[in-house]
């Protein structure tokens, strides 16, 4: 579905998003823009975030909590400036500072690439998201701006919903991009979603061998409790570590051919893990959670037991 829609914001999208149709090994949100291959000529335009003046107000006599929002503002910013590193579909990536920058680009009247931050929902929960859209300010003041809607990326692993904004790991943005990507460049010629979907999932069929010699890590403060070491060898019985976060970002960063990690995702308000080829960003296996809800995720029997499955080459 190519949506066309109104206005600057994400935020009449919610409900027009819920029906579209997204898999495990990928969540994104899909359209059928019909010309993907003249976005080729455009720069990515990676928008960051701003202080919101709300919340500069309502932490004005709270010195802890302005703070805790400028540090977390300025590590997204950093964050979406490395997962730009990422993306080579465009011939160039600008960074712009905040809505304001971008309003300003948007005055030439000519289409423009954009990803930024935004809402989706999640069942009756707004989750953060990441938007890829086309921008375009009409040539008359009396029609409004247009946007077509890319896709959009569910997308979190640390869900922690603070007051007033979100938060996202580093390695959140990149395998973002790199699925967006990967998303444009397997649709330039013609979109073609089942197409592409199929060629997922004979790769997910025949990701057994890559699973078997790569090192999963697994985030120690995200394994469950009730997951033993002795339960962790039984249930996935290839390579695997619990290493501390900071191990897992850095290897994301710089591309480590030796590892896999897991990709917390939301799919029509259910839990999902991918299994994530740091080499390549490419999902290698899935596992996906009977229940609905929005709950701090952590990696459960279930998961290893999703993942071990395509490790053993069944679905």
């Amino acid at each position: 579905m190519h949506l066309r829609l109104l206005g600057p914001t994400c935020a009449g999208l919610l409900l027009a998003f819920s029906s579209w149709a997204q898999e495990p090994y990928m969540p994104l949100l899909t359209s059928d823009y019909p010309r993907v291959a003249a976005l080729r000529k455009l720069p990515l335009e990676l928008v960051q975030e701003a202080p919101d003046p709300r919340v500069l107000k309502a932490y004005a006599n709270n010195p802890k909590a302005m703070a805790r929002y400028r540090t977390d503002l300025a590590a997204y910013n950093e964050q979406m400036q490395q997962a730009g590193r990422f993306w080579t579909f465009s011939p160039a990536v600008r960074v712009l500072r905040g809505q304001a920058a971008l309003d300003s680009a948007l005055q030439d009247q000519q289409p423009h690439l954009v990803l930024q931050a935004g809402k989706a929902s999640v069942g009756r929960d707004a989750a953060p998201a990441l938007w890829l859209k086309v921008l375009q300010k009409p040539a008359t003041a009396r029609r409004a701006q247009e946007q077509s809607v890319l896709g959009c990326f569910y997308t979190t692993q640390q869900m922690l919903f603070v007051q007033w904004h979100d938060l996202f790991f580093p390695s959140d943005m990149v395998n973002t991009v790199q699925q967006m990507q990967r998303y444009l460049e397997a649709n330039e010629a013609r979109p073609d979603e089942k197409k592409y979907l199929r060629a997922l999932e004979a790769e997910l069929t025949a990701s057994g061998p890559v699973i078997q010699r790569k090192t999963l890590l697994i985030d120690r403060n995200l394994l469950a409790p009730s997951v033993t070491p002795e339960q962790l060898a039984r249930k996935y019985p290839y390579p695997v570590q619990v290493v501390d976060r900071s191990v897992i970002e850095q290897a994301v960063l710089a591309a480590d051919a030796r590892y896999l990690y897991s990709h917390y995702v939301m799919i029509r308000g259910r839990q999902v893990y991918q299994l994530i080829d740091m080499e390549t960003g490419r999902p290698l296996a899935y596992a996906k959670s009977g229940s609905i809800g929005v709950d701090p995720p952590v990696v459960e029997g279930w998961v290893l037991d999703g993942y071990a499955k395509f490790g053993a080459g069944r679905k």
